[in-house]
């Protein structure tokens, strides 16, 4: 997939992203609203691990159709390797508000489900 977005004309414009090594419905992994981004290279944190949410993957997706800072290229995301998010910015909080509120939702639907 990677080699054939590679070989199109220049005019269209692509991005390829990859998740950390932990991803999907087997790791959920904590929204933080922060990741960072690692080219060709897995994002890892400090303890050498490499994780990231569905949210968090989710919201470098969409900043990057927004932003576009990998035009034509493959990068990867995951967590960031600490702990402190205080230099994020406030849409990235308010991202992660946003998705506890779909969860809460979606919990409240599966117990009372309309029919």
């Amino acid at each position: 997939m990677l080699a054939a977005l590679q070989a199109q004309p220049e005019p269209l414009r692509w991005f390829y992203v990859s998740p950390a090594a932990l991803y999907g419905s087997f790791a959920p992994g904590d929204t933080t609203g922060a990741y960072r981004t690692g080219g060709d290279i897995l994002v890892t944190k400090d303890d050498d691990s490499s994780e990231i949410s569905g949210t968090d993957f989710a919201l470098a997706y969409v900043d990057e159709i927004e932003q576009s800072n990998h035009p034509r290229q493959r990068f990867t995301v995951g967590h960031w390797p600490g702990n402190d998010f205080t230099a994020h910015s406030l849409r990235r909080a308010a991202f992660g508000l946003v998705a506890e509120q779909i969860e809460h939702l979606r919990e409240s639907e599966l117990r009372s489900p309309r029919y």
